[in-house]
């Protein structure tokens, strides 16, 4: 019997060295062992599914977490769950059970620190009870990438109970979780038990490092021994120490805090199963498709749909007006579902970039966006396609694409100029970091110098599109193989984009769409009226710099002569259009937004008090004036400070209504009074101020101005009116205008001439 059994083992051996011996031979080696990127066939014949040892994708499911998590909030959440286990059929492997990932809504500046303890121990002992045996539970920590901080997302509380009751944790690159204690309003030992309790059935995280975040004195070491490295808090660290078997001690978290730990912490060590850039990254390591990995928006219900249909040419105002136009369409219809189709659609590339962002940053746990390519989509319409969640393709349409240069050391059409390239591909890289997109394939679509190529990773077979700069800031670029550069310049076909898993589906006519989404009706179509497109033009009208200085000119020339002549009259009335002009027209157009307006309306209120209110030293005055003139240049513009060389080249247009408010102060103060009056039309509208009238005197001038007063020295009288300083006095019969050294004198008190001369009279109080 043993040497039966020793005959196979050697017959076994035998054959794996002759599969060996023909694979070292073959000249398709090279696709399957470690070749070089140099050394890889530039190819651009597509590889067979069939010949791909990818593995068939598996069920996945991903229930979005609110926090903070409350009874009500774990008791849905769970109620979920319990749905997808009853579906999921017994004797499952374990490598193909189906996933269920729980996404913990970190993005939206929620922490999870009040999170209810008991809500989320009972989600806990679900997760790690016998119903949920059959499926693999994942924690994702995501993080927003609009974030500025360098912490873009954190989990924190008793939410983080949740988390290590998964089978595993994943978490977004500059993400964290810890500080699971933060909120805690006691330290009963029996919480700290719940924990191990939990940490011990699943071993998402290792028991230390969930009690360090727990216990704030515990801290949290990485120690490591002659035998092994292990980790302790610091009670252990002491008398590890004091036995002498400490080589090496990393401090992960000290003693008197709580432990949070960064993804790239947590990473480092091993202690997560994947850190991650996006959640399409996490679909290639989990080998499932990347539109798996989205929140369902319909939330297993009914979709329902709205399209908007994008023209053939995508100018900055219609992609203006789409953004404008999707969240009350959305919320008009209770839409879900949003498609974005395009016939044969080119589009600008500002135009592409704002609607771009747009599309990106809708949630799509709320409407799930979709762009559907019946011919073509390029340029700027191509990037904002890509920026949806998922894309469709007819059979036999493309995606991006160039017209061929028209003469020698020329761009080509609708792609990025040299001077703008770089600013460009930062925004591909902004969106796409939002999207969860590859930036190199969105930079292709506007850049003809941007190059791809196709890659697959050697131990999943996936298929991936991207450029070699891409390629070389992986991590594991080394799992990546070229296979063959993609011509971008005639667009990349339909079939190419839905084996390197950028679009969903590819369809051979427009009713699979309703299949693919169980549509029971057909989806309400969003486009521009005629209402909308002369709105859009008045609006164009009043943007442009000269039009929009004109406004600001005329605004300030009204109001000035208005307050010149205060009333409310024609002036103020149609400064207060111009106004209302511009800010309308820049809002419109969707450089303006409300803080602009709040601030140039705070900076008029100012300076009216520095005039009427609090006179003094000018600081509301200067202060007002400042936030007049910001508010007018942020007003013009789209962006808040210059940040490429697109946003530079548009300033002056910035600048010119700045100009214009110049212009119209300067005429207001030094023009019209000497205007106006002479006007026959303007001196009928204008309050202008009385002329004094004109007296005989007899070929003398004013009697006060030529009298002789210097017989009233020495003289003592009262003060008629108050003297601040000066006013008139009464000496006797005489009344003469008077005035004291800066002394204030109340009306009715006593005062002495000090000095007269002509007719200038200098009193003082007795």
């Amino acid at each position: 019997m043993v040497s039966a059994t020793l005959t196979q083992v050697s017959q076994y051996l035998i054959r794996i060295l002759m599969i060996s011996a023909v694979l070292s031979f073959s000249p398709a080696a090279g696709l399957i062992t470690g070749m070089s990127h140099a050394e890889s066939p530039v190819t651009d014949t597509p590889v067979s599914p069939e010949s791909s040892s990818k593995q068939p994708p598996q069920r996945c499911v991903v229930v979005s977490v609110p926090l903070p998590i409350t009874l009500s909030v774990g008791q849905q959440i769970q109620r979920s769950l319990q749905v997808f286990a009853a579906e999921t059929p017994a004797g499952t492997t374990v490598e193909s059970r189906p996933i269920v990932m729980l996404e913990f809504q970190t993005w939206k500046t929620e922490t999870g620190s009040s999170s209810d303890l008991g809500a989320c121990l009972g989600l806990a002992e679900f997760l790690t009870s016998p119903a949920m045996s059959r499926t693999r539970t994942i924690a994702y920590i995501s993080g927003d990438k609009k974030s500025g901080a360098a912490i873009k997302g954190q989990l924190k509380g008793h939410a983080v109970l949740v988390a290590i009751a998964c089978s595993q944790i994943v978490m977004e690159n500059n993400t964290a979780i810890g500080e699971a204690g933060a909120a805690q309003q006691s330290d009963a030992s029996y919480i700290g038990d719940i924990y191990r309790g939990i940490a011990e059935k699943r071993y998402a995280l290792p028991v230390e490092v969930v009690l360090s975040m727990l216990e704030k004195e515990r801290g949290l070491f990485r120690v490591t021994t002659e035998e092994e490295v292990v980790l302790v808090g610091e009670v252990e660290l002491n008398a590890m120490e004091s036995a002498g078997k400490v080589v090496h001690a990393d401090t992960l978290a000290p003693a008197n805090q709580r432990a949070i730990l960064t993804s790239e912490q947590l990473n480092e060590y091993r202690l997560i199963a994947h850190r991650v850039a996006s959640k399409t990254e996490l679909a290639r390591k989990l080998g499932v498709a990347p539109d798996q990995l989205s929140a369902d928006a319909s939330g297993g219900g009914t979709w329902r749909a709205l399209t908007i249909k994008v023209p053939d040419y995508l100018d900055q105002r219609t992609a203006r007006w789409v953004v404008r136009s999707i969240k009350p369409a959305v919320g008009r219809h209770k839409a879900n579902l949003l498609f974005l189709e395009m016939q044969d659609s080119v589009g600008d590339l500002e135009a592409g970039v704002i609607l771009g962002r747009a599309i990106a940053a809708i949630d799509s746990a709320d409407v799930k966006t979709v762009a559907v390519i019946k011919e073509s989509a390029r340029s700027g319409a191509a990037l904002a396609a890509l920026a949806c969640d998922q894309l469709i393709l007819r059979k036999t349409a493309t995606l991006g694409g160039f017209e061929p240069a028209p003469g020698p050391n020329q761009n080509r059409p609708h792609t990025v100029t040299d001077s703008y390239r770089q600013s460009f591909r930062d925004d591909s890289q902004s969106i796409a970091d939002v999207s969860g997109k590859d930036w190199s394939v969105m930079a292709a679509m506007i850049d003809d110098e941007v190059e791809l190529a196709r890659y697959r990773e050697k131990q999943n077979g996936d298929i991936r599109l991207m450029s070699v700069q891409q390629w070389e800031s992986l991590n594991d670029a080394d799992q990546w193989q070229l296979l063959g550069v993609v011509d971008t310049v005639g667009g990349i076909s339909a079939d190419l984009l839905k084996q390197t898993g950028v679009a969903a589906s590819v369809i051979e006519k427009d009713d699979e769409i309703k299949a693919i989404y169980q549509l029971v009706r057909d989806p309400k179509v969003l486009a521009p009226t005629a209402s909308d497109r002369w709105v859009q033009s008045l609006a164009a009208f009043l943007t442009s710099p000269a039009i929009a200085s004109l406004l600001i000119m005329g605004a300030f020339l009204l109001i000035s002569t208005e307050m010149s002549a205060p009333g409310l009259g024609v002036p103020g009335f149609l400064g207060t259009l111009c106004l209302l002009g511009f800010f309308w027209a820049q809002y419109f157009d969707g450089n303006a937004e409300w803080f602009e307006i709040l601030l140039f309306v705070i900076g008029v209120v100012f300076i009216l008090m520095e005039i009427f209110v609090i006179p003094g030293f000018g600081v509301f005055g200067i202060g007002g004036t400042v936030m007049v003139c910001v508010s007018i240049v942020l007003a013009a513009q789209s962006f808040l400070v210059p940040l490429n060389i697109r946003d530079v080249e548009k300033l002056p247009n910035s600048l010119f209504p700045l100009v214009g408010a110049g212009f119209g102060v300067v005429a207001a103060a030094f023009l019209l009074p000497r205007i106006i009056p002479d006007t026959p039309f303007l001196k009928n509208v204008i309050l202008s101020p009385p002329r004094p009238p004109e007296l005989d005197l007899g070929g003398s001038k004013d009697t006060e101005a030529t009298a002789d007063f210097s017989d009233l020295l020495g003289s003592q009288g009262t003060a008629a009116t108050k003297l601040m300083p000066s006013g008139r006095g009464q000496f006797g019969d005489r009344i003469c205008d008077v005035i004291t050294q800066g002394q204030v004198v109340e009306k009715g008190e006593a005062i002495e001439v000090i000095e007269a001369v002509a007719n200038r009279v200098v009193v003082k109080k007795v």
